[in-house]
């Protein structure tokens, strides 16, 4: 893996479910590396694909909070395919995030969850909410959730205060 690929500010979650307690991550979008990266880099495809290789396995699941940036434009704007909310007309010839991850990932299909959030503003409740609700779902049926923004920070952080979460990453 090259460093590069490694999903930054990756990060362990302890929640208690009940009696059980799970973990889940969080981390910055694919091809995400610092405050000072460029903010108009293209990713390209093979980039993701090393990114989702790179992520804590087995059996992960994506929960994403990428929608857009304060001025509307959208967070999948580094990519070739766009989030499942944007409407074709504005993204004209791209798949959607969860297309591209279906053709790619013929073997074992990644679940993915789009929870989309504008940079910088508060999570509104019933998405905290059903954010949540998509976490607890994924780990409860096996996976290996990861949840995503732009930053790995912010947003991420705002669902796991919602879900009383303690950052565990000693042993990420």
């Amino acid at each position: 893996m090259r460093t590069g690929t490694r999903p930054y500010r990756l990060r362990r979650w302890r929640w208690r479910d009940g009696d059980r307690v799970r973990f889940f991550f969080t981390c910055a979008r694919p091809g995400r590396t610092s405050k000072f990266e460029s903010k108009t880099a293209q990713i390209s495809d093979r980039f993701v694909r090393e990114w989702l290789r790179a992520l804590p396995g087995p059996s992960t699941a994506l929960v994403s909070l990428l929608g857009c940036k304060p001025d509307g434009t959208s967070e999948y704007k580094f990519y070739s395919f766009c989030g499942g909310y944007e409407k074709p007309e504005d993204r004209p010839g791209r798949q959607s995030f969860r297309e591209w991850l279906d053709q790619w990932s013929s073997n074992e299909p990644i679940p993915l969850r789009e929870h989309p959030t504008r940079d910088f503003d508060r999570v509104p409740d019933d998405l905290r909410v059903a954010t949540a609700e998509s976490i607890a779902e994924l780990l409860r049926s096996g996976h290996t959730v990861v949840l995503i923004d732009s930053g790995g920070e912010q947003r991420t952080r705002q669902i796991c205060d919602h879900m009383k979460a303690i950052e565990d990453s000693s042993n990420s």
